[in-house]
C-alpha cells in the first residue's frame, strides 16, 4: 500500500522490528521513506545485525542527515573498533542542551528485575568419527571449488557439523551418536527433564527440526513437542506459544527456527535455551 498510504499526512509514522529496512536501497525501504509523517519512530531490538551502516539506514528512516552521509558514514564506521565506535554509540544515545538523544535503549536490568542472572554454558564435543570424516571431506572440497561452488560447499559443512547424514536409516541412538551436538544436547536434556523444567531449543536445518522431534519424543515419551519455523502461520505461531505458556509445571520443549522466531515472540516459561545449530549470522 505505499502509493496509498504515501499521499496521506500522517502526524505519527511508527516502525516496529525497523531493522528490515537495514538495506537502504530496498524496495520496503524507498516504501518507508516515502511516508509523510511530522514524526518518525522505530523500534527494534537489532539496529546493528550485520555491519554498522545497518543504524545508519535505519536513522536515515528516522532522522534522516543525522549520522551525515552513506558515503561518510561508511568510511568512518565500516571497520569497527573501540575508538570509533564509542563515537557512534555517542552520536545515536548521547543527549546535548539543544537536542536530546537520537536513541533510547531499554535494557532488562530496568524493566524486568525480577529475571534471574543469564548463565551461558558451552559444551565442547570432540567430533564422532563419521562425523569427522564427512566434515573433512567437505572442507577439502571447498578449498578445490570456485566462487559458486564454494558456497553451496560451505552449506553442506555447516549441514555436516549438525550432522553427518540424516538421510541414512539408523535406529535413534545411532542418529545421536552420530552427531557431536546432538550428543551434547541430549545430555544437556537429561538434566532438565530431571529436573523437570522447560527448555527452547533453536535449530536452523529444517531437516534436522523434524527429525530432532521425533528423537525427543521417543526418548522422553512426549506426545506432543511443537515446532515454530518460516512455515508457520501467523495464527498458529501465537497458538503454539500459548500452549507452551500455559503448560503446568514437567518436562517440555519447543523447537524453534532462529529467523523465523527472532522477531515478535514472548516466551518466559523455559528456563534453559539450547542453540543447536544457529543462524549464520552471529549477531
Amino acid at each position: 500500500y505505499q502509493h496509498s498510504l504515501g499521499r496521506i499526512p500522517f502526524a505519527a509514522v511508527v516502525f516496529d522490528e525497523i531493522q528490515t529496512l537495514k538495506n537502504p536501497d530496498s524496495l520496503r525501504a524507498h516504501a518507508g521513506r516515502a511516508i509523510k509523517a511530522d514524526f518518525r519512530i522505530g523500534l527494534t531490538g537489532t539496529p546493528i545485525e550485520n555491519r554498522a551502516v545497518d543504524l545508519w539506514a535505519i536513522m536515515d528512516q528516522l532522522a534522516g542527515g543525522k549520522l551525515g552521509t552513506y558515503h561518510d558514514f561508511r568510511g568512518r564506521y565500516s571497520t569497527p573498533d573501540e575508538v570509533n565506535m564509542a563515537e557512534l554509540h555517542g552520536r545515536v544515545f548521547g543527549a546535548t542542551e539543544r537536542r536530546p538523544a537520537l536513541a533510547l535503549r531499554r535494557e532488562k536490568d530496568s524493566v524486568a528485575r525480577d529475571l534471574p542472572i543469564k548463565s551461558r554454558k558451552l559444551h565442547p564435543r570432540l567430533m564422532p568419527q563419521v562425523q569427522e570424516a564427512a566434515y573433512e571431506h567437505a572442507r577439502l572440497k571447498l578449498a578445490e571449488g570456485g566462487a559458486g561452488a564454494a558456497l553451496k560447499m560451505l552449506h553442506h559443512i555447516r549441514t555436516v557439523s549438525v550432522h553427518p547424514d540424516l538421510e541414512g536409516a539408523r535406529a535413534d541412538a545411532d542418529v545421536i551418536a552420530a552427531s557431536g551436538r546432538l550428543e551434547a544436547t541430549f545430555a544437556i536434556l537429561r538434566t532438565i527433564a530431571a529436573a523437570q523444567e522447560k527448555a527452547l531449543v533453536f535449530i536452523e536445518h529444517r531437516q534436522m527440526q523434524y527429525r530432532f522431534i521425533e528423537l525427543v519424543k521417543a526418548t522422553y515419551g512426549l506426545k506432543r513437542v511443537d515446532l515454530i519455523n518460516g512455515d508457520t502461520p501467523i495464527d498458529k505461531r501465537q497458538a503454539i506459544v500459548d500452549r507452551f505458556q500455559g503448560q503446568g509445571p514437567g518436562f517440555d520443549l519447543l523447537v524453534l527456527g532462529p529467523k523465523a522466531a527472532g522477531t515478535g515472540l514472548t516466551l518466559t516459561a523455559a528456563t534453559h535455551v539450547i542453540h543447536l545449530s544457529r543462524w549464520w549470522n552471529p549477531a
